[in-house]
């Protein structure tokens, strides 16, 4: 009775494991990849100056184009926020574009100004057409971090230093008049 509990204990977790094994092998055959590419950097893009050149590409299992697909992606601009608005608080928590196209080579590339600096979301869908099936759609959302522009963070710094200055000078002229007015009487 012993030997036969043994046995269980060692066939009941390779069968379990062997039993599981073709469904990863299932679910990777057929898997597509959705990459997203900027020129430059999203660190480095100032918003509401030039454009950055995003590129998405949709890819097989063995990192090549999927010729021939239906690409979908929308984009929603940064949430509002609850303390500080931006330069365009009318374009916040919005969605900037939403389309639909079929690209023969498995790539789209659009040049864009981000009006204000946050967190974009990203949407894209991608479903080959070859395939006929739906099955094979993937989708991704990408959250895209657009910097603050660097002139205004420092007009920013300039405006508190101004008005710490002018509080400082104000308070001394104040503070001077009234220890004069009260010499005098």
């Amino acid at each position: 009775m012993n030997k036969f509990s043994n046995r269980w204990f060692i066939i009941f977790p390779i069968t379990f494991v062997l039993g599981l094994l073709p469904q990863f092998s299932w679910g990777q055959e057929n898997s597509l990849d959705i990459q997203l590419e900027s020129h430059p950097d999203f660190s480095m893009v100032i918003p509401d100056r030039g454009p950055a050149r995003l590129t998405l590409r949709v890819l097989n299992q063995n990192g090549r184009p999927v010729p021939n697909v239906l690409i979908s992606a929308g984009l929603e601009s940064p949430h509002k926020s609850v303390f500080f608005s931006t330069d365009f608080p009318i374009v916040e928590g919005t969605f900037l574009w939403d389309f639909t196209t079929i690209s023969p080579d498995g790539e789209w590339t659009i040049e864009y100004v981000f009006p204000i600096r946050g967190l974009y979301h990203l949407r894209v869908s991608a479903n080959p057409l070859s395939s006929g099936d739906p099955t094979h759609r993937v989708t991704r959302v990408f959250h895209l971090k657009i910097p603050e522009n660097p002139r205004e963070i420092w007009n920013a710094r300039l405006l508190i230093l101004g008005l710490f200055l002018f509080g400082t000078v104000s308070g001394f002229i104040l503070f001077k008049s009234r220890y004069i007015r009260e010499g005098r009487q």
